[in-house]
């Protein structure tokens, strides 16, 4: 089951870097043998460590208890 991102014990700037972080690893991954990413890759990525594969755009202003 998902948890929407107010309810995480880490504040949200935290979750943006190390998400940026990561990316940035994964980049360079590929960088290191000559690819780019893909939007397959990205798929997986997101997949493996099970997070949204379209965070860039969301707005995660938190929300009143019981809002959707």
């Amino acid at each position: 089951m998902t948890r929407p991102i107010r309810d995480l014990d880490v504040p949200l700037p935290e979750v943006e870097l190390q998400i940026a972080e990561l990316r940035a690893h994964a980049v360079k991954h590929l960088a290191d043998r000559g690819q780019t990413p893909t939007g397959a890759h990205w798929d997986q990525w997101h997949e493996f460590l099970d997070i949204d594969p379209d965070l860039r755009g969301r707005d995660y202003t938190p929300q009143p208890k019981g809002a959707k």
